[in-house]
């Protein structure tokens, strides 16, 4: 039996249902869960998307694996959560939910006690996360970012864990692959879902493909099929994995901020590559006035970049991975 909540399904049973979370003010959401109980043993692979409500590529993914795969077709079980952050979905929200206005991807494990978003976390790895055997967190530019397709692990110095990971990259098909390490000086994961699961002993992966609040094809299937091909690797599909090359590697994922309020304009494009000291963009003010230029301090690839150039003091405007020696 697997069992989400008041969600069950029987070896064989594809079930579907929503996982209700009420915060101490009684504010309440429903998120939707797939579980599908395959006919054969195998592990649990947890399928997540929506922790940002207006990433869209990857919650038409994992509804549309909820729907394609049957327990007959799997070897194993799928827990699947096409849209967690709901309350951001259907406010159009940008990163955060709109009820804390807190970045759900930002407060993992969760409280107890905490407010809606560090809640719903907090149930999340206590209800979903000792039952499962692996992790995709899906992604992809949300309504105000351009992004180059990547997907992403963190390094927890367990060997085990994290060769499964690398594997997870490398078969999930999108060529860009950033290791987070513990040293690292850029993002570091810290209060993230697939973070929080690698520190917990699960490999666990971040994929990023979509952007600019577009729900388009070719974004959409490159998760698909990157699940699709996972699941083949993991033993849950009959069919044998195809293993994908020529991937390029990062060893650190530096994030830029304005110092200034103002008008921000990008000199580069998501995808574009980046030397030391080279200028990616100015912020100026309301006349035209030049506030800051904003140069890339490491050589790499911009992965994404704010698309609206509308720019708060400290606020975000572009990351970088940080080019590895690895082949």
């Amino acid at each position: 039996m697997l069992t989400v909540g008041e969600i069950s399904a029987e070896k064989g049973v594809k079930k579907s249902g929503f996982l209700t979370i009420v915060d101490k003010e009684g504010f309440s959401v429903e998120i939707p869960v797939i579980l599908i109980n395959g006919m054969k043993p195998g592990p649990v692979l947890w399928i997540n998307a929506g922790i940002h409500g207006a990433e869209y590529s990857g919650i038409e993914a994992a509804i549309r694996i909820s729907t394609d795969i049957t327990p007959q077709k799997l070897s194993g079980a799928l827990i699947i959560l096409p849209i967690v952050n709901i309350a951001g979905f259907f406010s159009r929200s940008i990163y955060i939910c709109p009820i804390d206005n807190k970045n759900l991807n930002r407060v993992f494990p969760g409280k107890k006690d905490g407010s809606l978003s560090e809640i719903i976390a907090y149930t999340l790895i206590e209800e979903i996360a000792p039952k499962v055997s692996y992790l995709i967190d899906l992604h992809g530019g949300d309504m105000v970012e351009a992004l180059y397709p990547f997907v992403a692990i963190k390094k927890t110095g367990e060997k085990d864990v994290d060769t499964t990971a690398e594997d997870l990259a490398i078969y999930y098909g999108i060529k860009t692959v950033i290791e987070i390490t513990e040293d690292a000086v850029g993002w570091t994961g810290e209060g993230t879902l697939f973070a929080t699961m690698a520190k917990r002993g699960v490999p666990a992966l971040l994929a990023e493909a979509g952007g600019v609040g577009q729900l388009d094809e070719t974004s959409v299937s490159m998760h698909y099929n990157g699940l699709i091909n996972v699941m083949k690797y993991l033993g849950m599909l009959e069919a044998a994995p195809t293993k994908p090359e020529g991937h390029e590697f990062f060893n650190d994922f530096i994030w830029l901020y304005s110092s200034h309020q103002g008008i921000f304009y990008a000199k580069v494009k998501a995808g574009d590559k980046v030397t030391v000291g080279q200028p990616v963009g100015e912020v100026r003010d309301y006349f035209g006035r030049i506030l800051e230029t904003i140069a890339s301090p490491v050589e790499g690839r911009v992965l994404f970049l704010v698309s609206s150039p509308a720019t708060k003091e400290n606020g975000l405007v572009m990351g970088i991975g940080k080019a590895s020696n690895k082949a």
